[in-house]
């Protein structure tokens, strides 16, 4: 009786163990499920304005002979202006960044297909596909004289000439009412593509609409205006490339070769090393 229940609390614990290892082997399975790899995406979404020019950076390696191929394109929305590329380093062979770039024509919604592939085998052997949707919106505005006072009297915001309202048989006040754009406490700007009415002596206000940080730089006792640059993080070799600097990497030494990345704000301040023509150049401290 003895020998017969330890056999069958044996058989219990061997049962609870081997339930408990396919648990964790199924657990395992899943995360690995939910990991995702960037690269790997094929459809990317890209957001434009009518007139503006757009990137698309992919990475690749032409001296393997493969190259970035435009497959298909409609030309009544997207214009192909030219392709790039530009070497993550100095030697041989090396892969890099193919830059392809292209002008928006007409508001809209429209597929860019590129494939990856050898010129002479593109209709065989493809490597990889990228499909750019590209959402194309109309500017409401591209200079400040595209923008006017949304209303006849004491108007504290902006809108586009096309809705401006009719103002021939209005008559208004000649006080100054706070807080508007009259007796020239504001003007009509067009800012970031927008009429925004902005305030006399509101710095802070356009500099933020423009996506920018309004803060104390370095030693300045006044707070100033600091935007973001268009191509922060874009791979470098040259300061001259960057809208503000070419960062090198953190450890990177003196008269290394090396690719660095552009810096994503206008102002950069504190001691950091940059690149030119691939080299970098030595640290320096600006205040």
């Amino acid at each position: 009786m003895k020998k017969t229940t330890i056999l069958n609390l044996l058989f219990i614990l061997m049962v609870i163990f081997v339930v408990g290892c396919n648990k964790q082997a199924i657990n395992r399975g899943d995360n690995n499920e939910k990991q995702t790899n960037p690269e790997e995406e094929t459809i990317l979404e890209l957001n434009t304005f009518v007139g503006d020019v757009f990137n698309v950076d992919l990475k690749g390696n032409p001296t393997t002979g493969y190259s970035w191929i435009i497959e298909n394109i409609d030309k009544k929305y997207a214009k192909f202006i030219e392709k790039r590329f530009v070497s993550k380093s100095n030697l041989t062979g090396s892969g890099g960044m193919f830059s392809l770039n292209f002008r928006a024509v007409k508001p809209g919604v429209s597929d860019i297909k590129l494939v990856y592939c050898r010129p002479w085998q593109c209709n065989k052997t493809r490597e990889k596909e990228k499909i750019i949707k590209v959402v194309i919106s109309e500017k409401e505005c591209s200079s400040d004289s595209d923008c006017v006072p949304a209303i006849c009297c004491h108007a504290s915001s902006c809108t586009t000439k096309e809705n401006k309202p009719n103002c021939e048989k209005v008559v208004c006040t000649d006080d100054c009412t706070p807080n508007t754009m009259d007796c020239g406490q504001g003007s009509c700007r067009c800012i970031a593509n927008s009429c925004v009415a902005l305030m006399k002596g509101n710095e802070q206000m356009e500099c933020e609409s423009k996506g920018g940080r309004w803060e104390k730089i370095g030693t300045a006792l006044v707070p100033r205006c600091n935007l973001p640059t268009s191509d922060k993080g874009k791979d470098c070799q040259s300061n001259r490339e960057c809208e503000s600097v070419c960062l090198a990497p953190k450890g990177a030494k003196q008269g290394e070769i090396s690719t660095g990345k552009c810096y994503g704000w206008e102002l950069k301040v504190g001691c950091y090393s940059s690149i030119d023509d691939g080299i970098v150049n030595p640290m320096i401290c600006v205040d």
